[in-house]
């Protein structure tokens, strides 16, 4: 009730401030269904307080959750302490609030601390060292046509493609992991041969360099 009422008076505010005038409220809709759906999630949610199976069924989607924002805020803080370490230690307290508060009994308290870490380690596992998606000029700003095109093998570390072309010509590259990828740059007749290395600095940031071989 209270989003119901909170969320169009939050855009009636707006109205008058706003470049977009009424039209502001075309981004309302979406916060109106997210608001109805939290009437039978509610209902749902009431069920926790029985404490029993279905508690736990209902809180792992959460639990779950809440284990990957550990990880992942755990592992940014140890490459770059203290940075996310209060998102990862409010995260954990939660995790061990809600269990020892909805599950009375020592195997729903030990299914519930499951639930977390076995998603934790998934995503250790499966997740991408690296997730970076950016754009960069090419050394010598060679200036690409439009038939200009990436030839390179197939590569664990990163995509490459032509971002834009002409005096501005960019290449857009989607890291995955840290290592080192080769790259020709065909257009016509003339042949551009890069390096790409994705690795990460003394910060904990992780970087691109783009050489010519």
């Amino acid at each position: 009730m209270f989003f119901l009422i909170s969320q169009p008076l939050i855009y009636l505010i707006q109205v008058p401030f706003s470049p977009m005038g009424w039209s502001i409220f075309s981004y309302y809709p979406r916060w109106l269904i997210a608001t109805l759906i939290t009437f039978p999630l509610a209902f749902v949610g009431w069920y926790i307080t029985k404490r029993n199976w279905l508690s736990v069924l209902i809180l792992a989607p959460v639990l779950a959750f809440l284990g990957t924002v550990v990880y992942e805020s755990g592992l940014r803080c140890v490459r770059q302490f203290p940075h996310l370490l209060v998102t990862a230690l409010f995260c954990l307290l939660q995790i061990i609030l809600y269990i020892l508060a909805f599950f009375p009994d020592l195997p729903k308290k030990l299914v519930g601390f499951l639930i977390p870490i076995a998603a934790a380690a998934v995503m250790g596992l499966t997740a991408p060292k690296v997730d970076v998606n950016a754009t960069n000029f090419l050394p010598d700003s060679p200036t690409l046509s439009e038939s200009a095109e990436v030839v390179m093998d197939e590569n664990p570390v990163a995509e490459v493609s032509i971002e834009s072309t002409g005096k501005d010509s960019m290449v857009r590259i989607h890291a995955a992991d840290f290592g080192t990828a080769d790259f020709v740059i065909r257009d016509g007749k003339q042949e551009y041969a890069y390096t790409l290395e994705v690795f990460e600095d003394e910060n904990g940031h992780s970087q691109l360099r783009i050489t010519e071989r």
